[in-house]
């Protein structure tokens, strides 16, 4: 996959794996991703793309800046899916919704949310993979999100 027209290198690993979702994820270079909570609830609103009514689950994270250099995070990609087999889960953007964007520097934290439709029956099963710049090998987390 290419990043800003470079093909990515993922070369700084997070010992451990797959985390549960309460659990944090730490990189060899000291940068920390967790979800800090998580909330159910249902779409509103109304335009192109807004489905009302369906179910949403909202991921808070939080990624603390623990290497010494700056981290761009315009490219972040967060992927969820449910059940098995594996389902993808739609990508929702409301008022809840803040994106990583913009730069962390060494020593600082920036947060985010991000929202997904997970069918209440599936959500005992669920992966977050995120793919922070291409530089970080991804981020797994796993589990329950009730």
């Amino acid at each position: 996959m290419a990043r800003n027209g470079k093909v990515a290198h993922p070369r700084i690993a997070a010992p451990g794996g797959t985390k549960k979702f309460h659990k944090p994820i730490t990189y060899e270079d000291g940068l920390e991703l967790r979800v800090t909570k998580m909330t159910q609830g249902k779409v509103s609103g109304h335009g192109p793309g807004v489905f009302p009514g369906r179910p949403v689950t909202n991921f808070d994270m939080a990624l603390f800046n623990g290497t010494k250099d700056r981290l761009t995070l315009g490219v972040v990609v967060v992927t969820v899916t449910y059940g098995s087999p594996a389902r993808v889960a739609h990508a929702v953007y409301d008022q809840n919704s803040v994106d990583f964007n913009g730069t962390v520097q060494p020593g600082k934290k920036t947060t985010a949310t991000y929202g997904f439709s997970i069918p209440k029956g599936s959500r005992h099963n669920v992966t977050m993979t995120v793919d922070i710049d291409g530089a970080h090998h991804l981020a797994v987390f796993s589990g329950s999100v009730k």
